[in-house]
């Protein structure tokens, strides 16, 4: 599958979402919430393969970024780490199969971000590209009360394909 094909299934996902699971943002909900709702319906896009929330290993260890706190600390967030050992991650959402190095899509919500957690986000995802084989990667930041794609901004990665 090519990475505008990801990123156009994702899009749906997004839209079936803001359209079907809207009580969660008029409540709302946390963002694991909203990633457990995406996922049920990114896993209708992408039947040939393992869709999962807030997933931690790697194989059989846990997933972790070795260069992940060296990013952190250049960008001054020195602070979210302890030690040089390889910061262990659980993004919101991933695309891939599960038991292989065959990694498509991670994804990172967020309801309201302030800056700090949107660099966070971004580095992990830059990180996961980078270390772990990612083809593509989101990062999805909700308004309060977003009432379409319009409300939602993404920042997509995926080779040369845009998110459109």
């Amino acid at each position: 599958m090519n990475e505008g094909e990801v990123a156009s299934r994702f899009r749906v996902a997004l839209e079936t979402l803001l359209a079907q699971d809207r009580h969660l943002f008029e409540v709302d909900a946390g963002e694991q919430t909203a990633a457990g709702a995406l996922a049920v319906h990114v896993r209708e896009l992408f039947p040939d393969y393992d869709v999962d929330v807030e997933f931690n290993r790697d194989r059989d260890q846990s997933k972790r970024l070795a260069q992940f706190v060296a990013a952190l600390r250049a960008a001054g967030l020195g602070h979210r780490v302890t030690g040089d050992e390889p910061k262990l991650i659980r993004p919101d959402l991933i695309v891939h199969r599960r038991g292989t190095d065959e990694n498509l899509l991670a994804v990172e919500l967020k309801r309201v971000a302030n800056e700090e957690g949107r660099l966070y986000d971004r580095l992990k995802l830059d990180n996961m590209r980078a270390e772990l084989g990612y083809r593509c990667t989101a990062y999805v930041e909700f308004g309060r009360r977003p009432q379409g794609l319009d409300d939602v901004q993404v920042d997509w990665h995926g080779g040369q394909e845009a998110f459109t």
